[in-house]
């Protein structure tokens, strides 16, 4: 179930507002990426479709000792899942311009 259903417009948009939810970010330079335990950076982004995506880098994802990046997505219930069919519950090896791609691919669902 999709968070917004049966909301009206405006509480859709107190919903979005509080939870930092922005349905169209799927630019790499609109992520908002914090310190992570000293070791590399992470951003979440939520979806309205429900899903929301990690994006990290970090000296354990794969990729981020080659300055890439890691991406997981996580279902409504929290669960980390493959909507995209990727083999696996996360992609790594990734430019900013292949996680703007796969944001995109996600957002779409």
């Amino acid at each position: 179930m999709r968070y917004d259903e049966g909301l009206s417009d405006e509480e859709i948009e107190n919903y979005e507002s509080k939870h930092d939810i922005e349905p169209t970010m799927t630019k790499f330079k609109d992520l908002k990426f914090k310190q992570i335990e000293g070791r590399g950076v992470q951003a979440w982004i939520p979806f309205r479709n429900g899903f929301e995506v990690s994006v990290v880098k970090h000296q354990f994802s794969y990729g981020g000792d080659k300055d890439l990046y890691e991406i997981g997505v996580f279902n409504a219930a929290g669960n980390m899942c493959d909507p995209l069919d990727w083999g696996d519950d996360v992609k790594g090896w990734l430019t900013p311009q292949d996680v703007e791609q796969e944001l995109e691919s996600i957002q779409a669902l």
